[in-house]
């Protein structure tokens, strides 16, 4: 229903006059890029245009008609006169008019609308491409025949491009990576999306790899896998000769929400390619979690130290007392020893990506406790520094930046003998570094009786060990299940907001419909006061013809009554002049 009058009263020729500067063409609608162009020039903050864009394009198709414009004109006013961005401000005839002057839109947000995705698993599904009514022309609107996006989805995606405003066909990194990030998927699921999108690799996408990347975002909202390779339906006869990225594992589901959704994509390398990436080390003990989108979460390995790369250095190269104060601020508990949860905001800040923070935290976790002193504390953030100017990350950490407090004694680091000085090392079976130099000499030495206890004791530690490792995979497995639990809560959350949402606006529409029935009713009593007032008519005007037959009737009867006199007259006047000549002759 077209209820733009109602929405502009009292200020009808006001909005009437503001839709000719918005649509001086005269169109039926006017799409996304003109209607923000336009909208911006209310100076309000992007975020307040975003809800605004979101009420005025109530059916998702990405334009605005002259309704939709209208409702934008009028959330911009209230939005101005500080009064709240909803519905129910639209039939409020007290707000003023809005006032579009020149945009001055603030440096950190000189981008456009960010198009609303659905949350996670509850995305409308994209229909299959249409067969029968595309042109037998191997190009349609510019794609293959057999290009799996239909017209619409086509529409929506290229409006979205255009909105971006593109330089010379292209949108940059920066000015992708608000949209990508609006759609909640996880870091690693974004960075697979971009790398088979980017299929020139120049780091910018135009309309052909926009057009992909906002498909496969689409695709993975409805809990589709990221596929491995670019379908060749999804392959544009320009790009077909470009080398065509293969992920170097399989995608994983998004375990994130909207509401969960990350807040930066320098998480992600999206500007490099994934298969020149370091891989994910392997799974052993849990170490830190970063965040509840459903990003990877970094997990220690077992990086072996290998003897073979020199002497020990006493020199450290890392200086503790310069990250001393940073943990400090982690250490929470003052224990003098920080967990994955304690350092996961100073890892997050560094913009290195997970697979990285994940070789660097197994590198530095030599225990493999999950917990880091001062020493690993600062050996972490010193391979941090090293990765961030662009030096390779070792496998292996070397044996000159093993921490001095784990060199004492020879222990075992990773399950590999440390040299205690040049050319000397002690070659001990897989021992847990609690084992005592008793132990080790009497392993060594010649009583068979020590060393079966020796041997046993080790095969207790051992034992130990695998005990420990299990219960820290079993943590790690409860972490993940929490994690899942606070994002479905964080998604229940999403849910009640809705439907309170929803019931706000049933009520809005019952109001409307209560205040409907009431000009119903009085029309009602309206026509009814007419009908009444015809029939009172109707009577009148039947009186009036009774009268007018009666009139009518007596008349008549006059006419008659004078016919007979004027002939008893005529009569008379016969006998008079008969009288008068009888008189006149007596007379003679």
């Amino acid at each position: 229903m077209d209820d733009s009058y109602a929405i502009a009263t009292p200020n009808n020729e006001i909005y009437n006059q503001l839709y000719a500067e918005f649509n001086p063409q005269g169109l039926p609608r006017i799409g996304a890029a003109e209607a923000a162009n336009f909208l911006k020039k209310s100076n309000l903050p992007m975020p307040s245009l975003g809800q605004i864009w979101e009420l005025s394009d109530s059916t998702k198709q990405g334009s605005l008609d002259k309704r939709g414009a209208f409702v934008a004109f009028k959330l911009v006013a209230a939005a101005q006169q500080g009064k709240q961005i909803s519905n129910s401000a639209l039939y409020d005839g007290s707000i003023a008019p809005p006032k579009f002057g020149a945009p001055i839109p603030p440096i950190n947000q000189q981008h456009h609308f960010q198009p609303s995705f659905p949350s996670v698993g509850r995305a409308p599904p994209i229909p299959p491409a249409p067969h029968n009514h595309i042109s037998h022309s191997p190009i349609h609107n510019g794609f293959p025949a057999n290009w799996p996006i239909t017209e619409a989805d086509q529409n929506k995606y290229d409006s979205i491009f255009q909105s971006l405003n593109p330089i010379n066909g292209k949108l940059s990194g920066a000015s992708v990576r608000p949209v990508l990030i609006n759609s909640g998927l996880d870091p690693v699921s974004l960075a697979r999306i971009w790398e088979l999108s980017d299929q020139d690799k120049d780091g910018c996408l135009d309309r052909i790899e926009m057009t992909i990347a906002l498909h496969l975002v689409y695709r993975a909202l409805q809990s589709e896998p990221i596929p491995a390779q670019l379908p060749p339906n999804l392959i544009h006869p320009s790009k077909v000769g470009l080398p065509q990225s293969t992920l170097p594992y399989a995608p994983r589901p998004s375990l994130g929400s909207r509401a969960g959704s990350v807040t930066s994509l320098d998480e992600v390398n999206m500007h490099s390619s994934l298969h020149r990436a370091a891989p994910p080390p392997p799974r052993a003990h849990s170490a830190v979690h970063y965040n509840g989108s459903g990003a990877s979460t970094p997990v220690s390995a077992s990086f072996p130290v290998s003897p073979s790369h020199g002497s020990l250095n006493t020199s450290w190269p890392v200086n503790t007392s310069e990250f001393a104060a940073q943990f400090s601020q982690c250490d929470t508990n003052s224990d003098g020893l920080v967990d994955g949860q304690d350092i996961r905001a100073p890892l997050l800040s560094t913009g290195l990506n997970a697979p990285i923070l994940a070789q660097i935290w197994a590198l530095v976790d030599i225990k493999k406790c999950g917990q880091l002193n001062l020493e690993q504390f600062s050996l972490c953030m010193y391979l941090i520094e090293l990765a961030k100017r662009g030096e390779i990350v070792p496998n292996e950490l070397p044996i000159h930046l093993i921490p001095p407090s784990f060199r004492e004694h020879a222990p075992l680091v990773n399950n590999r003998s440390i040299p205690t000085n040049q050319g000397v090392s002690v070659s001990t079976p897989q021992l847990a570094e609690a084992t005592s130099m008793e132990i080790k000499e009497a392993l060594e030495g010649d009583n068979e009786e020590m060393k079966q206890l020796a041997e046993s004791i080790q095969t207790m530690l051992i034992d130990r060990t695998k005990i420990e490792e299990n219960v820290l995979q079993l943590e790690t497995d409860m972490d993940a299940k929490n994690s899942r639990i606070k994002n479905l809560q964080i998604e229940l959350q999403t849910l009640e907001s809705t439907v309170k949402q929803l019931e706000r606006q049933k009520t809005e529409a019952t109001r409307r419909l209560n205040d409907y029935d009431n000009q119903i009713q009085q029309l009602e009593a309206a026509c009814q006061a007419q009908r009444e007032k015809k029939e009172e008519t109707e009577k009148r005007m039947k009186q009036i013809e009774e009268d007018s037959k009666n009139a009518e009737e007596s008349a008549n009867v006059d006419q008659k009554e004078m016919e007979e006199l004027r002939k008893e007259i005529a009569e008379l006047e016969i006998s008079q002049n008969s009288i008068r000549a009888e008189i006149q002759k007596r007379r003679i």
